[in-house]
């Protein structure tokens, strides 16, 4: 089964967002704003949308986020 156009564009993105991860020691860019970068680009090219900011369960996301600081 072939991918469509926007699958097409979420794996090019996923693929981008990867390799700056793994290069981060080469350009210096934080893997906080390339996760940003990634997600606004997400959001330009219509791919996210607000709805799905609607699904997220904010209370295990922040206690990752509580979890992963205190480490």
């Amino acid at each position: 089964k072939k991918m469509s156009f926007n699958q097409k564009l979420f794996s090019s993105v996923f693929i981008l967002t990867i390799l700056l991860w793994i290069t981060t020691s080469i350009h210096g860019l934080s893997s906080s704003l390339i996760a940003m970068m990634s997600a606004t680009l997400l959001f330009l090219i219509r791919i996210l949308k607000i709805d799905d900011l609607n699904k997220i369960n904010y209370d295990i996301l922040l206690l990752f986020g509580g979890g992963k600081c205190l480490k």
